[in-house]
């Protein structure tokens, strides 16, 4: 102690020798003598003790200097994303809040807790609007003299999976066929789509009913509809058939009316 502090041996002012540091002592006990100059000298002593204040001189600290995380889009309202940690050598407790967020339709997509620091999912969450978001995290002190805040960046990733349905370019589709069109012979060039990602966004096309007899066959990868056999004199003048669009898991449909025609009438 008595290398902290200096006292004047005429007027016994005590002032400071060394810088003061509350998180290394933050009291301190001082044994202070007074001697005389009479013959036999006499003396007393006093003890004074020091409290040292602790002022806000130190930011908070992560314990990372990034953060990262991966999810699965599709996620709940309010599940966790990840846990952010800070600490702060002042005895000035901590508050965490999101200062660069990412906003889908003026929704924040994700949020914290201002206490424990945790990241949850505050809106829903679609790998194909949002694959990869960077946020900013603050944790910011409450000292009385001072506010002192340090800032880390979250990065998200969101894994995709198969929730789209493929989408046809058109949910009807019309043509016109000639009577007695041979074998083989294109019909109708069918396009479907999947927002999701490959291999989910894959698509396989099949023909899963004719009305009447089985008249038309269909590339399962062009989507491309031919003739399955020469077209009868006989057949009617019109009919349809249910073409399917498959990415593995999800299934939509499409309509394709066909009317049967003379070759005259082409």
């Amino acid at each position: 102690d008595q290398n902290n502090f200096d006292i004047s041996p005429l007027t016994g002012l005590i002032t400071v020798a060394s810088g003061l540091d509350f998180n290394t002592q933050s009291f301190y006990s001082l044994s202070i003598s007074a001697t005389d100059q009479g013959r036999p000298p006499k003396s007393s002593s006093v003890l004074v003790n020091i409290s040292i204040i602790d002022i806000n001189n130190h930011n908070p600290e992560f314990n990372q200097s990034l953060y990262t995380a991966s999810i699965t889009e599709g996620l709940a309202l309010g599940s966790a994303v990840i846990q952010i940690s800070a600490s702060d050598i002042d005895s000035a407790g901590l508050r965490y809040q999101i200062t660069v967020n990412k906003y889908v339709n003026d929704t924040a997509l994700y949020s914290i807790n201002d206490t424990t620091g945790l990241i949850s999912t505050a809106s829903d969450i679609d790998y194909e609007l949002t694959p990869f978001t960077e946020i900013l995290v603050s944790a910011i002190d409450s000292g009385y003299d001072l506010v002192r805040s340090k800032s880390v960046p979250v990065q998200i990733s969101v894994k995709n999976i198969n929730d789209e349905y493929p989408v046809f370019d058109q949910s009807e589709y019309y043509v016109d066929v000639i009577r007695l069109l041979t074998q083989n012979q294109f019909v109708l060039d069918i396009n479907a789509t999947d927002p999701d990602m490959i291999p989910d966004s894959l698509l396989t096309y099949n023909i899963s009913y004719q009305s009447g007899i089985e008249l038309y066959s269909i590339d399962n990868a062009t989507g491309i509809v031919s003739t399955l056999i020469e077209i009868p004199e006989n057949s009617p003048n019109s009919s349809y058939i249910l073409i399917t669009a498959s990415d593995g898991s999800l299934v939509s449909m499409a309509t394709v009316h066909i009317s049967i025609i003379d070759e005259g009438n082409y």
